[in-house]
C-alpha cells in the first residue's frame, strides 16, 4: 500500500535563510516525507538575482536528508502569467482602486502573478504527488510541530477521499525569536487531490481565508512557529526589497519598540485611531524557550538577532505620547 506522506512545500530566496532552513528540515523530520522548495533566478520585480539553494544544501547539515529534498528552479517569470483561478489576480483591480482611494503603497500586478507562479511551481511540476498526499503550503520560516503521538491524527485530519483543505494555527515570532505577535493567523494543509482540483492555485489558499470549527486543525495536534524577519537587520532590508509589494520597510523606531511594520498597508491616520489596538505591538515572551523548537533552542545564540533595544517599553511611551500630541 503507498505511503501517504506529509510534503512541506515552499520558496527560498537568499542564503541569510540558510539557518531557519536548517532549523525547518531537523524539526520537521520526524514527521514531514520530503521538503520540496523552489527558487528563482528572478525576483518578484523581475530582477536578476543569483541561485544559491544548491550551494547552501551542500552545507553538512543537511546530508542526512538530501535523498527528502527535492528543488526546482526558474529561470525566468514568464513575461504574461494567465491564473483565470487566482483570487488575488482576479481581484486585483479593486485591490487598486481602494489603494490609490486610500493614498497606500503602489502595487504592482505582475509582482503578484510572479509570487503566486514560484509558490506554486513545485507542485505543478512534482511527478510523485499523490491524491492523497498532504501538502503544508508555508513559507521558508514557517515550522511545523507535531508531537509524535499526534501524527496520525494530524493525517487522519485531512480526508483521503475526496479533495480537501484544512488550516493550522500560526504563531509568530518577529524580529527576533522571543518577539511575539499578538495575533494568529493560519497555515493551509490540503491533500493532491484539492491542489489538482484548483489547478495548483497555492496563492490563493494563503489569501482567502476563512477558518470555522471544520476547517481548523487543533493546536493540541499540530502548530506553526513562524520566524519571521528574524535575520540581521541588513538582511530584513534585502527581505523587504524583494517582497510582490512596493514600499514595506523596516525602519529603527520599529525595531526600538516593537512596533509592527504596518505603514505600508495602512495609512498614518487610520494607525493614529488604532495605535491603543495591541495588534499593532509586539511583546517580550518570557516563556518562548517553552516552545522554541529543539534544534533553536540547542543553538539559541545562532537564532537570537538581538536586534531590539532592551529599552523598548521607554521608546513605546515616548511614540505613544508623541502621537497623543499631534491627535490632540
Amino acid at each position: 500500500m503507498k505511503k501517504r506522506k506529509i510534503i512541506s512545500s515552499f520558496m527560498y530566496s537568499e542564503p541569510y535563510e540558510k539557518d531557519l532552513l536548517i532549523a525547518k528540515i531537523k524539526t520537521e523530520s520526524l514527521y514531514v516525507d520530503e521538503w520540496h522548495i523552489v527558487e528563482s533566478k528572478e525576483t518578484f520585480h523581475k530582477e536578476n538575482k543569483e541561485l544559491t539553494l544548491t550551494k547552501v544544501l551542500k552545507n553538512k547539515e543537511f546530508n542526512e536528508y538530501k535523498c527528502r529534498i527535492f528543488t526546482y528552479f526558474i529561470d525566468k517569470f514568464p513575461e504574461k502569467i494567465v491564473s483565470k483561478s487566482n483570487l488575488i489576480i482576479s481581484n486585483l483591480k479593486s485591490i487598486s482602486n481602494k489603494i490609490k482611494k486610500r493614498g497606500y503603497i503602489e502595487y504592482e500586478k505582475n509582482n503578484f502573478d510572479c509570487e503566486a507562479y514560484q509558490r506554486s511551481y513545485g507542485m505543478k511540476n512534482n511527478p510523485r504527488l499523490g491524491k492523497d498526499d498532504l501538502i503544508i503550503n508555508c513559507d521558508l520560516d514557517e515550522i511545523l510541530c507535531i508531537k509524535k503521538e499526534n501524527i496520525r491524527n494530524f493525517k487522519n485530519n485531512i480526508d483521503k477521499n475526496q479533495a480537501c483543505i484544512k488550516y493550522i494555527p500560526r504563531i509568530s515570532f518577529i524580529y527576533d525569536i522571543d518577539n511575539l505577535r499578538p495575533s494568529i493567523r493560519y497555515t493551509p494543509v490540503c491533500n493532491g487531490q484539492y491542489l489538482i482540483n484548483t489547478n495548483f492555485n497555492m496563492q490563493a489558499q494563503r489569501n482567502k481565508i476563512k477558518i470555522n470549527n471544520k476547517n481548523l486543525i487543533s493546536p493540541k495536534i499540530s502548530k506553526i512557529l513562524e520566524y519571521s524577519f528574524c535575520f540581521k537587520k541588513k538582511f530584513i532590508d534585502n527581505k523587504l526589497n524583494s517582497f510582490a509589494h512596493y514600499g514595506l520597510r523596516i525602519n529603527q523606531e520599529n525595531i526600538d519598540c516593537l512596533k509592527l511594520n504596518i505603514p505600508a498597508v495602512r495609512s498614518m491616520a487610520e494607525f493614529n485611531r488604532k495605535v491603543k489596538n495591541p495588534e499593532f505591538w509586539l511583546e517580550k515572551y518570557i516563556h518562548y524557550k517553552n516552545v522554541l523548537p529543539i534544534y533553536m533552542l540547542e543553538n539559541e545564540s545562532k537564532y537570537k538577532t538581538n536586534l531590539i533595544n532592551e529599552n523598548y517599553q521607554i521608546y513605546r511611551i515616548q511614540i505613544l505620547n508623541g502621537i497623543r500630541d499631534r491627535i490632540l
